[in-house]
């Protein structure tokens, strides 16, 4: 599974439309900061901290934070789920396809922990959001703690940042997964 040319694996690059956006927004916020009457000194604050923030967004736009996802594919896993917990295990127990996630990150080496943090799996939402130009997986990883299920982990899609096919399939998967 450690093949790049594995046919499953769909690259992701760094999405010009989400950079265009986000400088976009930030300059429309910038100039919005003019209108509001208040003191030099606030608006220069406001201005310096709209800068931070608009430098981390780039930087994680750009795909140079850790958590940058270089490629993935979507798999179906059957996964036992229990029925009843007072009943015996096998009794209890109905397996039922999910979709899941495999994950390759970019930055391996700002991840640290050597080659097991160069993929990992992880379990895909049931709510992802499909749209014919922008689309996201919400995932979380087995070890995550219970409120990753109302804030889990995302992958931004926009049509540019893969290839078109590619696109339309992880559209259709997400659409019409097994577990919906």
């Amino acid at each position: 599974m450690n093949d790049i040319n594995d046919p499953r694996w769909i690259q992701l690059r760094p999405s010009t439309t989400n950079l265009i956006l986000t400088l976009a927004s930030a300059l429309l916020a910038c100039s919005v900061l003019w209108l509001i009457d208040i003191e030099d000194w606030m608006r220069a604050i406001i201005l310096l901290l709209a800068m931070f923030v608009l430098a981390i967004d780039v930087y994680v736009v750009r795909f140079k934070s850790s958590d940058a996802v270089a490629a993935f594919y979507l798999f179906e896993r059957e996964v036992i789920t229990a029925v009843n917990p007072d009943a015996p295990l096998l009794a209890s127990s109905l397996p039922s396809k999910q979709l899941w996630v495999r994950i390759r990150f970019l930055n391996v080496a700002k991840r640290g922990a050597g080659k097991s943090a160069a993929e990992i799996e992880a379990s895909v939402h049931r709510a992802p959001y499909v749209s014919t130009y922008f689309s996201t997986i919400p995932y979380t990883l087995p070890n995550d703690p219970k409120w990753r299920r109302w804030l889990p982990r995302m992958i931004s899609l926009w049509g540019d940042s893969l290839d078109r096919e590619a696109f339309r399939q992880v559209r259709v998967q997400l659409k019409w997964r097994p577990d919906s």
